[in-house]
């Protein structure tokens, strides 16, 4: 079956995959890092792939930092065994399984505070910061909080690196403005023992100054 219309939802390894809706790339495939949209699930005779998984069809956002499309064109290059630049990869018309992506849900669980904490550390010429952001179990939910707390800078930032953790991942980003210099931001997801009770942080933004 074909799904193209917005709005529609297929479950598929224990994941909500929505036409519309925002994924992040994992560590299980070459596209690790990239953020992008989903624009269509396909299952059954309508799959392009010959896999028991739906063909989630993706368009990611290309990288914007030097960082990101060196890294990027490096794995598939090593992948394909030749040369890969950024226009080869179709970007925007990418086919992966469900276990390569993690759906990034429009609304937010009402409790958080399980298995995974979420924590920003910032550095600049004018302020500092370290918080944790949020406590969860779910993927999803941290990436969301990341992407909310991002808008909250004054100056444009893009991620420069996306690494992979024993349990989580870290993200790196760097001000869009080359102009700006001294600017240090990571997000990390990872886990760590939760205590019932331990309050959650408010976020960086305080600290941006």
């Amino acid at each position: 079956m074909l799904y193209q219309k917005k709005g529609d939802i297929v479950l598929a390894g224990g994941k909500a995959f929505t036409v519309g809706g925002e994924v992040f790339a994992n560590h299980t495939c070459d596209y690790e890092g990239l953020f992008g949209t989903v624009t269509e699930i396909r299952t059954g005779p309508d799959q392009c792939t010959e896999r028991d998984e739906p063909d989630i069809c993706c368009a990611f956002q290309p990288p914007e930092s030097e960082t990101m499309v060196e890294d990027i064109k490096e794995r598939f290059s090593e992948s394909f065994g030749y040369p890969k630049q950024l226009e080869d990869l179709g970007l925007d018309c990418a086919i992966l399984a469900p276990s390569m992506l993690v759906p990034i849900p429009e609304k937010m669980p009402a409790e958080d505070g399980r298995l995974l904490s979420l924590a920003c550390f910032y550095d600049s010429d004018s302020s500092w910061g370290a918080q944790t952001l949020a406590l969860s179990n779910d993927m999803g939910f941290m990436l969301r909080k990341m992407q909310e707390d991002l808008d909250t800078y004054e100056v444009p930032v893009v991620l420069s690196h996306a690494e992979r953790l024993i349990d989580g991942y870290r993200f790196s980003y760097e001000a869009k403005d080359t102009g700006v210099e001294n600017l240090y931001l990571n997000y990390t997801i990872s886990g760590v023992p939760v205590y019932l009770g331990q309050p959650t942080g408010r976020g960086c933004a305080a600290q941006k100054g």
